[in-house]
């Protein structure tokens, strides 16, 4: 999470707005519910000005980016969730 992330994040602090990630997300895999529960559940929050996410939730051209690809991303989203 934090690769792809931590330098944008970085650059934008210093506008003192609100941030909102957008159409972000994660492919089906061993490690999805550990990118979902460290990244959305603990990482995200790491950015003072992020205010909301919105999570790609699609399959499309072969790619699984749902988050109830296996039941354990779905449990961990839903742990994350308020």
């Amino acid at each position: 999470f934090g690769q792809v992330f931590d330098s944008a994040m970085s650059q934008m602090q210093i506008y003192k707005k609100p941030i909102y990630i957008f159409s972000m997300g994660t492919i089906a895999g061993s490690e999805k519910a550990a990118w979902i529960t460290e990244g959305l559940g603990t990482h995200v929050k790491t950015y003072a000005n992020v205010k909301g996410w919105v999570y790609f939730n699609q399959n499309s051209n072969g790619t699984n980016w749902l988050i109830n690809s296996d039941d354990a991303p779905l449990a961990a989203f839903k742990a994350i969730l308020p």
